[in-house]
């Protein structure tokens, strides 16, 4: 491109912390505009690269019960294998079973297994279905081999970015690192967000040829979900994985009518 001074240039950096000295940049977007600002295309390349790996399973059986009626089983599940960001000087961020990308994700993180298990009953004009959903605890860091950064003046942070300082209890530069610690400088509940299992029940009477009954139950037991000080998703919650815990059993009760 032809040098203009008329040209502005404007730049969005991601970057693993605040602290420019010894965090990296992972993504950076770049724009250049006219003194209008419109937008002067420009050539561009990737200079990250990531890589995802896992196994989606699911399998379905269904019963014929005869005068019982129609039983039917599915199991889904989702193992992540690996979730991988080389950055261009060869730095790999391994984010499999942590609460990372914290920067991109608002650090609801990758659990590495997740899944549920339905089981439907139908029976003429009735059907009802129970479902179980489980996620898996994730680790309370950025990504894997996150380690403490002394700061000089009694206080930590960490190489994952999180652009907080705590007082650690034995703690020591390069060791292995939490992404938040206790007041009395312990990793809290072990570094680790916790598992959630949630059951819901679904409901359906069908009246007519045109008209329907249907209902929920969401979180039958009325789970909590795990305090999570990590996550700026929510206030001290995973909203992506652990939003029915925040809101607790709730029913939802409906109908249908085709004209």
């Amino acid at each position: 491109m032809t040098q203009d001074a008329n040209h502005l240039i404007w730049i969005d950096m991601e970057m693993t912390g605040l602290a420019p000295d010894r965090d990296r940049i992972i993504e950076v977007a770049l724009v250049i505009t006219d003194g209008n600002l419109a937008t002067a295309s420009v050539p561009y390349s990737n200079a990250n690269k990531t890589t995802t790996k896992g196994i989606d399973f699911d399998v379905t059986q269904t019963l014929h019960a005869g005068a019982l009626g129609d039983f039917e089983a599915s199991i889904s599940w989702t193992y992540i294998m690996e979730f991988r960001k080389l950055l261009e000087d060869g730095t790999r961020l391994d984010y499999v079973g942590t609460s990372g990308p914290y920067v991109l994700s608002s650090a609801t993180g990758t659990p590495r297994n997740r899944g549920s298990f339905t089981l439907s009953w139908n029976h003429n004009n009735v059907s009802v279905t129970g479902k179980i959903n489980y996620v898996g605890s994730m680790a309370l860091i950025d990504h894997q081999g996150v380690t403490l950064v002394d700061n000089g003046d009694g206080s930590f942070s960490t190489t994952g970015g999180e652009g907080t300082a705590w007082v650690v209890q034995g703690g020591v530069d390069g060791g292995p690192a939490c992404g938040v610690y206790t007041p009395a400088g312990l990793p809290f509940h072990g570094c680790q967000s916790g598992s959630f299992t949630t059951i819901d029940i679904y409901a359906k009477l069908k009246l007519s040829e045109h008209a329907e009954l249907n209902g929920s139950i969401r979180n039958l037991a009325n789970t909590m979900a795990p305090f999570n000080p990590y996550t700026y998703g929510g206030f001290n919650y995973n909203p992506a994985w652990t939003q029915d815990g925040a809101v607790g059993r709730y029913f939802n009760v409906g109908g249908r009518y085709k004209f």
